[in-house]
């Protein structure tokens, strides 16, 4: 009796994803995978895939990451091999979140499989109304997140409408402000006619001068330095009014100076000490001048400032060391 012929089943995700990764062309190169290609032309709203060398990439489009605001979730990935096939599963969120998506997923073969060879979260109702929460609660955090980075973004467009000229006075007749202190030149004291501090990417400079005394002060503050400081710079060089005081804020550059790569921790601090200075210094009834904060360029060195202030005019320059 003849043998019927084996039906060989193949799986349409696997073929699509062994498509994307002929395109790729290094190992840091990603391809979208289109649900509808997968899921017989239906698509899943809530639901984006990346094809990456070695992954499969799962991301929620429902939900905003916290802390980078312009991007979605990432729940998990798939290991793959060189022909689309899977190898593994790896959790990148909440069970909750993983078993939701997979239920979301159970329509295409591909993640069924993956579900129950590699012991993905099958966590069944349960898992909605704590995902619904997880999710709730980030996209609220990206919220908040996204609405301080507007507020920053707002000061930072006032700083590229901004310029300063180049200045090498004398270094006998500078007085310098190391990180995390300030220092204060009396206009009636002959020995500084400048006060300088350098090094400002991840610091916040304020520049504060008295037009009518000329005293001028600097502080330059780092993640450590308390506002009390800057209150303290303030009343040491306030006079008559508030009306005599011009303020200058500085630095505030939200990329690690040593690598040169956007750092999560460093942006949210530098962020929440721009607008916790902004908001200080007008609270004490006071106007900034000019922002030059949060410039981000492709050239790193440029993105460090170093800045004087001549006390007889009180003019801001970039100060150019000689």
């Amino acid at each position: 009796m003849d043998k019927e012929p084996q039906v060989t089943i193949i799986d349409s995700t696997i073929e699509a994803i062994k498509n994307k990764l002929k395109t790729l062309r290094f190992e840091s190169s990603y391809e979208n995978l289109p649900i509808a290609e997968i899921n017989n032309g239906d698509d899943i709203s809530d639901i984006s895939l990346l094809v990456g060398k070695q992954y499969v990439y799962i991301y929620r489009k429902d939900i905003t990451d916290k802390d980078h605001t312009h991007a979605k979730v990432q729940i998990g990935r798939v290991q793959i091999d060189k022909n689309g096939n899977p190898l593994s599963f790896i959790k990148d969120r909440e069970d909750s979140l993983i078993s939701e998506t997979f239920d979301i997923l159970s329509s295409i073969r591909f993640f069924s499989d993956v579900r129950n060879k590699y012991g993905v979260p099958n966590l069944g109702e349960a898992a909605k109304q704590e995902a619904l929460k997880i999710k709730r609660k980030e996209n609220t955090q990206a919220s908040e997140t996204k609405a301080k980075e507007d507020k920053v973004l707002a000061l930072a467009l006032q700083s590229s409408l901004y310029s300063r000229d180049n200045l090498s006075p004398s270094k006998e007749k500078i007085k310098s402000v190391r990180q995390g202190n300030y220092e204060i030149i009396r206009g009636s004291d002959n020995q500084f006619d400048y006060i300088e501090t350098s090094g400002l990417a991840p610091c916040v400079a304020v520049i504060v001068w008295n037009k009518k005394t000329q005293d001028a002060g600097i502080i330059h503050m780092d993640a450590r330095t308390p506002i009390a400081k800057l209150s303290s710079l303030l009343n040491n060089i306030s006079g008559a009014n508030n009306g005599d005081l011009v303020v200058d804020i500085v630095g505030g550059r939200p990329i690690d100076p040593l690598t040169g790569m956007e750092e999560t921790i460093i942006k949210g601090l530098i962020m929440e000490q721009v607008l916790d200075i902004d908001k200080f210094i007008k609270d004490q009834g006071l106007k900034v001048r000019t922002y030059d904060v949060w410039q981000i360029t492709n050239n790193p060195q440029k993105d460090i400032k170093n800045i004087v202030l001549d006390k007889k005019t009180g003019t801001l320059y970039d100060y150019n060391k000689k």
